[in-house]
């Protein structure tokens, strides 16, 4: 819990010193702040404050079932060949 919290506080200095100058997308977010962690879960807290800052853009689910396999996707796929 201790690391946790520790990894909370590192964390959000790092986000504070976000600027105009930060990263322009996801990989660039993930890459530039990564290498500050020192934990997992401190790894897990910048992957999913880059996640929330560049938020993935729905795509289409049938070419994301394709490369997923996720069963989800393959039902809105279905759902929308029939109109539905």
């Amino acid at each position: 819990m201790k690391r946790l919290l520790l990894a909370a506080v590192i964390y959000s200095s790092q986000a504070q010193a976000w600027s105009l100058f930060g990263p322009k997308n996801y990989e660039d977010c993930v890459l530039e702040n990564i290498k500050n962690a020192q934990t997992r879960e401190a790894a897990a807290l910048v992957k999913r404050a880059c996640e929330n800052k560049f938020p993935k853009p729905l795509g289409d689910p049938c070419v994301e079932y394709l490369e997923t396999g996720n069963v989800l996707l393959k039902t809105l796929c279905d759902m929308r060949k029939e109109g539905k």
